[in-house]
């Protein structure tokens, strides 16, 4: 599963064609969206050349996208605003497979 793909499923969400992860909201261009990991700018979420995104979905706890009336603290984008929030790690244990 890609996070970026399954967003084309939400109304006014567009995909930029079928082999790229770019989005489009509401007639926008992709550089209109700003994606945030953990309130930390990402500039591109992309690999090789947009065909899949970096986001591993097992370590996402929540998403939420914004597509309007979003303050001016998250700056000049004009699109949309995703957030995205990652699971805690475990500090009393260590895992490795």
């Amino acid at each position: 599963p890609d996070l970026l793909r399954t967003l084309s499923v939400v109304p006014g969400v567009l995909t930029q064609n079928d082999f790229s992860t770019k989005f489009l909201v509401r007639g926008g261009s992709p550089d209109q969206n700003l994606i945030l990991l953990d309130d930390s700018e990402l500039y591109n979420p992309n690999h090789i050349g947009g065909i899949v995104s970096d986001f591993d979905v097992d370590i996402i706890d929540n998403v939420e996208l914004k597509t309007g009336g979003f303050s001016s603290i998250y700056g000049g984008r004009l699109s949309s605003i995703l957030k995205i929030d990652t699971k805690d790690g475990n500090e009393e244990k260590n895992t490795f497979s």
